[in-house]
């Protein structure tokens, strides 16, 4: 047999396949399209005896599983194939898929490969980092409406001249996107980040042990929210910029010139500050205190709130310029700077934010 196209297709009542593969041959078959297409009650595929070595086509090959919440395709040889289109399309009840052996070298068709898959619970995990899409042509809607909530396209090498229309569109659980510098991001229909306040998956918490929710910059009374890149930070603590998603997709247009970099949804900020005992040069113990927690704002420190509120620990005072004198703190570890009268503030994260002392 050189076809297998629609062989179990549209069966309401089909809930399981196993096949004995001692009998189901499948080293000759150049098509699976559509093999499984509409198995809406289908919940279990035993796919091991497959021998895809000979496959071109796939289209539509787990169209519209609307059920099934694992599918074992690790052992796929897909070195052959040129037509991916759909071929997980609707999977809205997927949370296991390895993708991650693909052989997609002669692949030129991904439209729609992964839309709606998983977009239920967002639960599905998916790597596609090491698929070589230099022969792509059509990567449309590809991942349109996934629940997949991370992203890591960062080596793919995306033709320009490539449909790329909408292939992120609506996947509105994606908070982490790491592109590279040929990826295109101009028609991709990224969605904007949410609301300030919503919870970041998977529901992570700060350095103060509050869960990180989305923060943004305050604008004509609103908080906007967008991308940030993480930059020398972390995840959960990044340090970059923050860009609209207009602006984020401006930034890619698959020619080579956008950096290498991770994006995550804005979140609040966490400066740090602690006060130095200028006649031994060593910390205050126990004065360690968060300045802001906003993204965006300008901090006044005003010395005297410290002291009433107790930051300034009893037997310690703002250092008058006398008693400062010639004195200089070697400065070490964490990015810091001296203010005024003789207090040093150590940031952990401080991207375009800005701090004056009153």
């Amino acid at each position: 047999m050189t076809s297998m196209s629609h062989m179990f297709a549209s069966d309401p009542k089909l809930t399981s396949i196993t096949v004995d593969p001692t009998l189901f041959n499948t080293s000759k078959v150049t098509d699976m399209s559509r093999m499984f297409w509409g198995d809406g009650a289908l919940v279990d595929i035993d796919l091991t005896p497959f021998d895809t070595s000979s496959v071109t086509n796939f289209y539509g090959m787990f169209e519209s599983l609307g059920a099934i919440k694992s599918l074992d395709v690790s052992g796929f040889d897909t070195s052959q194939a040129t037509n991916m289109q759909q071929m997980f399309y609707g999977t809205s009840s997927l949370e296991n898929l390895d993708v991650s052996n693909f052989d997609t070298s002669k692949v030129t068709n991904m439209n729609s490969m992964f839309e709606d898959a998983g977009n239920r619970n967002a639960k599905l995990v998916l790597n596609v980092s090491d698929f070589d899409v230099a022969q792509v042509t059509d990567f449309g809607s590809m991942f349109f409406g996934a629940g997949i909530q991370i992203l890591n396209v960062k080596y793919w090498q995306m033709s320009p001249d490539a449909n790329t229309s909408s292939w992120l569109g609506q996947m509105d659980n994606l908070w982490q996107l790491t592109v590279g510098q040929h990826v295109k991001l101009t028609d991709a229909k990224l969605p904007d980040v949410p609301e300030a306040g919503t919870p970041i998956p998977p529901h992570t918490s700060d350095q103060l042990g509050n869960p990180n929710l989305v923060s943004g910059i305050e604008q004509d009374g609103q908080f906007v929210t967008g991308w940030e890149m993480i930059s020398s930070g972390t995840i959960t603590d990044p340090e970059g910029p923050v860009w609209s998603t207009t602006q984020l997709m401006d930034l890619y247009k698959g020619n080579g010139i956008g950096a290498p970099m991770t994006y995550v949804w804005s979140q609040p900020v966490l400066n740090f500050y602690q006060p130095i005992d200028v006649a031994t040069g060593q910390m205050v113990p126990d004065s360690e205190k968060v300045i802001l927690d906003t993204y965006g704002a300008l901090v006044d420190v005003n010395l005297d709130d410290l002291a009433v509120n107790g930051v300034i620990p009893d037997g310690y005072h703002a250092a008058t310029g006398t008693e400062l004198g010639s004195y200089k703190q070697q400065e070490k570890g964490l990015a810091s700077r001296r203010m005024g009268l003789g207090l040093r503030f150590t940031w952990r994260r401080m991207p375009y934010r800005s701090l004056r002392v009153k």
